[in-house]
């Protein structure tokens, strides 16, 4: 929070020097609120890829964003991709502003569906999604889960991962799906013998 603003306070005078510019245009000229208007306003893009930092003018293009669309300097803006609806009326409840352009790149808080509506790349150090980049490939799907346990465990502990965790399989993968088939016979001709060991033994005739 404190870095936050401490940022903000440097910023000032270079968001003041650039609002006074775009301000003293004259109005056929300065850019306004509106559909119309907005389409033709050509939008801040970042070239990627690129040897510089990609969110380098970041602050200032923010800033001239809230003055065309007359927000506060300090407005908190979110966007959403996807059907949020207690998301969205929580956030306006809170005094936030939505950005309805699900391509813009000038919001604090970006909540969407598919990690891949996210620019990884080209975040701002202030904001927020709620996505991690690739962290389906590792943790948040069984199959990643998985692979993460087989092959990168055993950099961190010597622990068998199946001591602490469900035995599985990948059933996408044919070596997998053959160790499963294997495994299932091997669990139904243990819990036959097990049953017999229960009822008594097994006594030949």
């Amino acid at each position: 929070r404190k870095d936050e603003e401490e940022r903000q306070r440097r910023l000032a005078p270079k968001v003041e020097s650039k609002l006074k510019e775009i301000l003293s245009k004259p109005p056929s000229t300065r850019p306004e609120v509106g559909p119309p208007l907005e389409e033709a306003t050509p939008k801040f893009k970042y070239p990627n890829p690129s040897p510089y930092d990609p969110t380098a003018n970041f602050d200032l293009e923010y800033s001239a964003w809230k003055a065309r669309h007359k927000l506060p300097l300090a407005a908190k803006v979110f966007a959403i991709s996807g059907c949020y609806e207690d998301l969205r009326k929580a956030l306006k409840a809170r005094g936030w502003y939505e950005n309805k352009d699900s391509e813009s790149v000038f919001w604090d808080l970006k909540w969407s569906l598919r990690a891949r509506d996210i620019g990884y790349r080209r975040l701002a150090p202030h904001q927020i999604v709620n996505h991690f980049e690739n962290v389906a490939n590792c943790l948040t799907t069984k199959a990643g889960l998985l692979n993460s346990l087989r092959t990168q465990l055993r950099w961190f502990s010597d622990q068998d991962p199946w001591s602490m965790f469900p035995r599985c399989y990948n059933l996408n993968d044919p070596a997998d799906f053959a160790a499963f088939v294997t495994d299932f016979r091997w669990c139904a001709a243990e819990s036959i013998l097990k049953r017999a060991l229960l009822d008594g033994g097994i006594h030949p005739k």
